[in-house]
């Protein structure tokens, strides 16, 4: 009875305080559990979790400029700029033949998004008298995660043309923005009517008239509104003029030139029509067998912080409402991303996920600890998780798959609080029969509750520190290190107060002895005898020296053993596996002087292909276009792919749960049968993209070629192009190598022209009118059917497309010369051969060319240390040079000359060195808080090295289990697996911890050590089996995501060996290490 009488710790004291009144203990279920709900209503929901990663590209344009000039007076004047503000992380740019600059500045993940902003724009302002007289103000525009639509409406029609849908698309969407939640909308596809006035090349010349002398004309009469005002005495009435032209046949009358009876009006030497013009973009949509068809996006966008779902639904119930008053019957809408039901549809079955572990831990304790201690326990498992939703409402998170998947990890880990409390109750009552149950519950409690609170403290310091983890992949991983240590230090509370409340109300005593009801079972009678040979076979290892050796040696052995798999091909490692998502994209890419004709009959020929596929549903195609901007394509930069010679295909597939396939086999698949379209067209590139489960990146296999001049880069890069094409698992290889344009280059007589009076702008803004077409004034539609205007059109001039054609169709444009007489343009240039890079690229201030690939049936990380072993013994294009330095990020070359270059590797190699860097730091700095924390309550420097001896012992299940695995199933070692590791580190210690608090009693009261040891591991045993086989049942449920199935495995296969091994290789360890110490204080004490 002395046990039950002994003095409170705290742990004691509140209990006590919880038990004696209820009143307060009911009040917290209720207010906890209305808190809890309500805030998992109000935390919004999404797939991802909220990044936040300032980016902006900074666009500048430098008319008539070539690419050198723009790369040297705009592009690096403003990347120097750029590189002295603080908290700048990238900076890429694009500088293009013809006067634009484009740079993009990357800022640390977590920096403040309006701050980086406004530092951008005052350094930009602040170097703005430095630039040439001609450049024009910089344009910034963010690149922001929140601007990613989160739902893409497609509106077609078989009657109405492609202008009315677009105009109609406008109308709905100025509906749909109204709904709760929408910040903006973008529309794409269809077409924009303009007044086009389309010059015929011979009658110009007839006439002896000049597309300038047109333009002249065209403005005169356009864009002419005066409202002056009448006065008298009585009034004062305002005059209007309006001189706008407003319809076709106005501009067709309109007089260019009289001569005495002679009238030439522009519709005798032009085609005026209204309409589109030169089509060079196309967007389009393929659903099944059907034929493509153009179609209109409405994609929109919601603002920061609300509901995916939420904001999606509203959308859609105002477009059905639409469909009864504003959308034409022969009008079909079709909802072609909805990331509001990913979302829901995701969080919905991780939620079920969810509640499937808690069925099956509830299972599981009733199985070991009866009904009422099972219900005792699991009451508590929903209870916590409300209070992590609290928790997480008032700490700003949102509720998304990363925080479902935390949730799930911890769900093995929290109930281990609850099941030590109610099984030492159950203890207790087996110990104490006479005892009153209030007492006893209090004991029980105030006995395990300092280990539990050291043991909680310590496992919450195993996730804390992956809060610090890097880049785009730390904000990603967010939710783990604050839902993990959140929902341990809930259960902890828990286990102290409201565990032994329901323990109080619901454990039933007879004749004095609260008894679980399996105690007079078989199976109970089958738990003692494990416990009896659990502690037969661990005093054996303690008697006999022998076996301890053997025992020792055979586990020293296996995590050896273990240790090497991964330097073996049985255990490969890589980032994250691909997800399973319902879309992927093709990117199709020709020359750059591919017609939009001729992409558009590739991209046929490519949509038929893959229409083939029976597991797709749909391909949307834009030409010429950039598509539909996802999270993904953001920072892919999908938004430059504007060129004729583009196609972006995105392949929409049957929802995941309804296909057997995964959406990486169907690309594969894909990917095998367009060899034939790559054979018929051999100048394509075709690349397969799928959404990442991680953060994005630009290429899976990314090299940057760097220094020396542009041949020996161009060089480099052909070399480590044929390289790449030989080093297995990799496809889809794409270069930056320039296309140097020697179409036809002409320069400016400049002798010729002054004598003539003819400037050089005049010639550029000709020849730019004849053949790309010039906005001359706006078009003032006048149409009392259509008075909305949704978007500006023009009056735009251009020649026929007949004389705009060939090369010899340049020497059909005439200029004015200052006698008033015509002149040929060819007449003032000259035809040169000069060859010239259409763009120059730039990273980290340096000319770059890049080299990309992905990867099919291979890790990343294997590829590239095939690329090592290549790259070491690489000495140049010309064989002369010499490697002068390397890390795990690149090579450092220099030629004969001393002209040094680089070759940089990225993507998601280095994002998986830095993910897996971070991921070691964080589990080195927890294991030293545990250490720190232990060594403090221990007072010793070497038994928290006993108890830190147990977390390597997962890995004896870890590695050959996933050994395993990769032989079954291809599974790798990634990420989510070394997460997983992490969560084994700090059970194990929290088992040793708990193990070594139920010694000090023994160990006080004298007891032999052996005796001790084995004593407290039959008493742990049940606990430490029980919380174990709750975590790895748990797993189970997660074990078939593609993602987080590393997670589950490395649970599953860890704790199984940990386990076991804990129970035994941290008793026999202590015995070796303590035996001396114990009997020198067991004598002092007798003495």
């Amino acid at each position: 009875m002395s046990n039950t009488n002994q003095e409170l710790g705290i742990a004691g004291k509140i209990v006590r305080l919880f038990l004696s009144n209820r009143e307060l203990s009911i009040l917290t279920i209720i207010v906890l559990s209305g808190w809890g709900l309500l805030s998992f209503v109000l935390m919004p929901k999404q797939y991802n979790p909220e990044i936040v990663a300032p980016a902006f590209t900074i666009t500048t344009a430098f008319p008539e400029a070539d690419v050198e000039e723009v790369y040297e007076l705009v592009t690096r004047p403003l990347e120097d700029a750029i590189a002295e503000l603080p908290g700048v992380d990238e900076i890429m740019s694009e500088s293009r033949n013809g006067g634009t600059s484009i740079v993009t500045v990357k800022f640390f993940v977590g920096s403040d998004q309006e701050a980086a902003k406004i530092s951008l724009n005052q350094k930009l302002r602040d170097n703005m008298m430095v630039k040439p007289a001609t450049v024009g103000e910089p344009l910034i525009q963010s690149i922001d995660p929140d601007d990613v639509p989160i739902l893409d409406i497609g509106l077609s029609s078989e009657s109405l043309s492609e202008s009315s849908l677009r105009k109609l698309a406008f109308d709905i969407a100025d509906e749909l923005k109204r709904a709760e939640g929408v910040s903006k909308y973008e529309i794409s596809g269809g077409r924009i009517n303009h007044l086009q006035v389309e010059l015929d090349a011979d009658k110009l010349r007839v006439e002896h008239i000049t597309a300038d002398q047109v333009i002249a004309s065209i403005q005169a009469h356009n864009d002419i509104f005066t409202a002056d005002t009448l006065r008298n005495d009585e009034r004062a009435p305002i005059v209007n003029i309006a001189g706008n032209i407003a319809d076709t046949d106005t501009l067709r009358q309109l007089i260019v030139r009289q001569s005495g009876d002679h009238i030439l009006r522009l519709g005798d030497i032009a085609q005026v029509n209204l309409g589109p013009g030169t089509i060079t973009d196309s967007v389009s949509l393929k659903q099944g067998t059907d034929p493509n068809h153009p179609v209109v996006h409405i994609a929109l966008s919601k603002l920061k912080g609300t509901n995916a779902t939420d904001v999606s639904d509203g959308i859609l119930k105002r477009l059905a409402s639409l469909k009864d008053n504003m959308i034409p019957s022969d009008v079909e809408t079709t909802v072609l991303n909805d990331e509001g039901k990913t979302a829901n549809d995701e969080i919905s079955k991780l939620t079920f996920d969810l509640i499937k572990s808690i069925v099956i831990v509830g299972i599981l304790l009733a199985v070991f600890l009866g009904l009422r201690n099972a219900l005792i326990a699991s009451i508590s498992i929903p209870l916590v998780l409300l209070a992590v939703f609290g928790m997480g409402l008032l700490a700003g998170e949102t509720v998304n798959r990363i925080t479902l998947f935390a949730l799930i990890l911890s769900l093995g880990l929290l109930v281990d609080d609850a099941i030590v409390v109610v099984e030492n109750i159950a203890r207790y009552f087996r110990l104490y029969p006479e005892e009153k149950k209030m007492t006893l519950i209090i004991r029980a409690v105030d006995e395990v509750g300092g280990a539990l609170t050291l043991s909680t403290f310590t496992m919450a310091l195993a996730f804390l520190p992956m809060a610090f983890v890097t880049g785009m992949m730390g904000p990603y991983m967010g939710p783990i290190p604050f839902f993990v240590p959140v929902a341990l230090l809930a259960s902890l509370v828990f286990s102290l107060t409201l565990n032994p409340f329901l323990a109080l109300l619901f454990s039933k005593k007879e004749s004095g002895v609260a008894k679980p009801a399996y105690e007079n079972g078989r199976f109970f009678r089958g738990l003692r005898y494990i416990e009896a040979r659990y502690a037969d076979f661990l005093a054996r290892l303690l008697a006999s020296p022998k076996q301890r050796k053997i025992f020792l040696g055979v586990t020293l052995g296996a995590l050896v053993f273990s240790l090497v798999l991964p330097l073996s091909p049985l255990v490969p490692f890589r980032m994250l596996p691909k997800a399973d998502k319902d879309q992927f994209f093709l990117y199709l890419d020709l020359p750059e002087s591919t017609s939009l004709t001729a992409t558009s009959a590739a991209a046929s020929d490519l949509e038929t292909l893959i229409a083939s596929e029976p597991d797709v549903t749909a391909v949307e195609t834009f030409i010429g276009h950039a598509p539909i901007v996802d999270f993904n394509g953001l920072f892919k930069g999908s938004a430059a792919r504007v060129g004729e010679h583009q196609a972006t295909l995105k392949v929409h597939l049957t929802p995941h749960a309804e296909r057997s396939r995964m959406s990486e086999d169907i690309a594969l698949s894909l990917r095998h049968q367009s060899e034939d379209f790559l054979a018929a067209f051999p100048d394509a590139t075709l690349r397969f993209i799928e959404d990442p489960p991680g953060p994005p990146v630009l290429a899976t296999l990314l090299l940057k070629v760097k220094g020396g001049d542009a041949a020996g880069r161009e060089a480099i890069s052909r070399d480590i192009t044929a390289l790449l094409d030989s080093t297995e698992g990799v496809v889809d290889i794409e270069t930056s190598l320039p296309d140097h344009v020697l179409d036809y280059t002409y320069t400016v007589d400049h002798e010729q022209a002054g004598l003539l009076g003819i400037s050089p702008q005049t010639l550029v803004t000709t020849l730019s009118t004849a053949l790309s077409g010039s906005p001359v004034g706006l078009y003032h539609q006048n149409d009392p059917a259509n008075l909305r205007q949704p978007e500006q059109e023009y009056i735009i001039v251009r020649f026929r497309p007949e004389d705009r054609a060939y090369e010899s169709d340049l020497d059909r444009i005439e200029l004015m010369a200052a006698d008033g007489k015509t002149v040929p343009l060819l007449s003032v240039l000259e035809k040169t051969e000069r060859s010239f890079p259409e763009t120059i690229l730039s990273d980290e201030r340096e000319r770059t060319l890049y080299l990309s690939g992905e990867m099919e049936g291979r890790s990343v990380v294997y590829a590239v240390l095939d690329l090592f072993s290549a790259l070491r013994d690489y000495r140049l294009a010309d064989g002369q040079g010499k490697m002068t330095d390397w890390s795990l990020l690149g090579f450092q070359y220099a030629d004969q000359n001393d002209n040094r270059y680089s070759i940089e590797i990225g993507g998601e190699w280095k994002l998986t060195l830095e993910v897996f860097r971070d991921l070691g730091l964080a589990m080195a700095v927890g294991i030293f808080l545990i250490y720190f924390v232990l060594a403090a309550k221990t007072e010793s420097l070497f038994i928290p090295l006993l108890i830190m001896v147990s977390i390597p012992l997962g890995l004896i299940g870890v590695l050959p289990g996933f050994a395993v695995l990769q032989i079954v199933k291809g599974t790798y070692f990634n990420a989510t697996s070394m997460i997983g590791v992490i969560a084994l580190a700090g059970l194990a210690v929290k088992n040793a911890v708990i193990y070594l608090e139920y010694l000090e009693p023994l160990k006080r009261a004298g007891t032999p050590i052996a005796e001790a040891l084995i004593e407290t591991g039959r008493i742990r045993l049940l606990p430490i089996v029980l919380t174990s086989l709750a975590a790895i049942l748990g797993s189970f449920t997660i074990a078939s995501d593609p993602v987080w199935e590393g997670l589950a495995w490395a649970i599953i296969f860890g704790l199984t060996a940990s386990t076991f091994l804990t129970l035994l290789v941290f008793p026999v360890l202590y015995f070796l290490a303590e035996r001396k110490h114990w009997e020198q204080e067991k004598n002092s004490s007798e003495h």
